[in-house]
C-alpha cells in the first residue's frame, strides 16, 4: 500500500497533445508508469510561456522522482568511493539528458 502522504512512485512521464479542433489549447500532463495522472493543468497551458517552453517545464517536473533518486544515490555515499563516482555519473548524465531536452545548460 503506498504511502497517502508520499509521492507517487516513478517513473513519470510527460504527455503533450494538441487539443481537438476549434480549441486553442494545449494538453501539458504527467502521468505514473500505469498511465494514472499525476499532474494535469490547464491553466499551465495558458500561460505566457512558450508552447516549447511549457513542454520543456513538464518534462522537467516528469523528471522529478529521478532527480530524486539521483540525489539519494549521492548523498547516501562515502566521498571518493567507488558508489559515489558511479551515483555522479548518473546524476551527470540525468543533468545532460534534461539540459538536451529543455536548452538549459
Amino acid at each position: 500500500m503506498l504511502d497517502p502522504n508520499a509521492h507517487v512512485p516513478g517513473p513519470w512521464k510527460h504527455f503533450y497533445s494538441k487539443a481537438p479542433r476549434g480549441h486553442h489549447a494545449e494538453i501539458n500532463g504527467i502521468d505514473d508508469d500505469r498511465g494514472n495522472c499525476v499532474v494535469h493543468w490547464s491553466g499551465f497551458d495558458a500561460s505566457a510561456f512558450t508552447p516549447p517552453q511549457r513542454r520543456a517545464n513538464a518534462q522537467l517536473i516528469a523528471a522529478a522522482p529521478e532527480l530524486l533518486d539521483a540525489l539519494r544515490a549521492m548523498v547516501s555515499c562515502e566521498y571518493g568511493t567507488a558508489e559515489a563516482l558511479s551515483a555522479t555519473r548518473a546524476a551527470r548524465a540525468l543533468i545532460r539528458r534534461l539540459s538536451s531536452t529543455h536548452g538549459a545548460k
